[in-house]
């Protein structure tokens, strides 16, 4: 079965300064899918897409996010 992936597609948190800089820095996220992860959870397959394209879960988190640090990823 062909992978269904979107290759214009922005995870974001609504509330993260960042993200609303770096979509704003992309033209206002014009000609993109914009998915808020908080009313929106990324879905187990999508998660297992990114996964396939990075190699890597450790490279779909960021480790400078305090969420990281205060589960003890970091350790």
């Amino acid at each position: 079965m062909a992978s269904m992936m979107v290759k214009n597609k922005i995870y974001h948190l609504s509330t993260c300064s960042t993200c609303q800089r770096i979509i704003k820095s992309l033209n206002n996220g014009e000609g993109f899918v914009l998915q808020d992860i908080k009313t929106q959870p990324i879905t187990a397959t999508q998660l297992d897409e990114m996964h396939r394209l990075t190699g890597s879960y450790e490279k779909l988190f960021s480790r400078r996010a305090m969420k990281y640090r205060g589960w003890g990823l970091h350790e």
